[in-house]
């Protein structure tokens, strides 16, 4: 099967997410395919699912929600076919309406669960070095050995809260730039200029031409 050039760069947006960083993403064609199965469950076309595609359909379908659904369960293997996932989101363009934006909108957050899973999993406890300074604003309010625990543990909390609501706005600016029906413009871009410095653009989180 060839694809299209505009299938190949949906296909990489959708099942990537930071290549280049130290928490890459990359999701497997199986996984890309039962979250299609979830955008026919919620838009009630799991009968046309079912007749594109009776050998997998019980594999992709989901039992229950997103939220309901183990992270497990996206990550095992199914016997799929050459370009079987490329032919499901073929069937979903013709099937569903705004097929493309429901899947993109659900492999953002997919992703950044997965990302934020493995942030979890390798988030370091902060050495002593980091916190020590802190000490010099509580000492003596409380037992050394409980200062110096809460002071660890406080930043720990802190770094994961802090990459989480990292993540978050990574997540929702894609996710309502597509609600819009707009795209995210960087500040290279300069679709929007500094009144300072028309040289320099500005970042817009959702940018939308509409016809008059």
């Amino acid at each position: 099967m060839t694809l299209q050039t505009h299938e190949s760069t949906l296909l990489t947006t959708l099942i990537t997410l930071g290549v280049t960083t130290s928490t890459p993403v990359v999701m497997q064609p199986s996984e890309l395919a039962r979250l299609i199965g979830f955008v026919f469950r919620d838009n009630s076309k799991l009968d046309c699912l079912a007749q594109g595609f009776p050998r997998i359909i019980r594999q992709i379908t989901p039992e229950g929600d997103y939220y309901d659904t183990p992270e497990s369960w996206f990550t095992e293997n199914i016997m799929l076919e050459s370009h079987d996932h490329i032919k499901l989101m073929r069937l979903g363009s013709t099937q569903i309406s705004d097929f493309y934006s429901y899947l993109k909108c659900l492999c953002e957050l997919h992703k950044r669960r997965r990302k934020f899973s493995i942030i979890l999993s390798r988030q370091s406890i902060p050495s002593i070095v980091q916190i020590a300074p802190r000490v010099l604003l509580e000492y003596g309010h409380r037992d050394p050995r409980a200062l110096a625990s809460w002071l660890v543990w406080r930043k720990f909390f802190y770094d994961v809260d802090n990459r989480s609501a990292q993540e978050s706005g990574y997540l929702f600016e894609p996710i309502l730039a597509e609600a819009i029906g707009g795209v995210p413009k960087s500040a290279q871009n300069r679709v929007v200029t500094r009144t300072t410095d028309r040289a320099k653009g500005r970042q817009v989180d959702c940018w939308n031409i509409r016809p008059n």
